[in-house]
């Protein structure tokens, strides 16, 4: 396996995590404490985006 495509399952996976985690607090009424992982999501996509150059 390639090590661009490890990183790029690493940070598919957290992404992942961290939309799940963001959804249950968004649920749960906690809007504050869901800012972290959406947070966490941005910079996922923006390496996801950007690991090929």
């Amino acid at each position: 396996m390639d090590r661009n495509q490890v990183f790029k399952l690493i940070y598919a996976g957290l992404a992942i995590f961290a939309t799940y985690l963001s959804g249950v607090r968004f649920m749960a009424g906690d809007w504050v404490s869901a800012l972290w992982p959406l947070i966490i999501v941005a910079f996922c996509v923006y390496r996801l985006a950007t690991i090929d150059e």
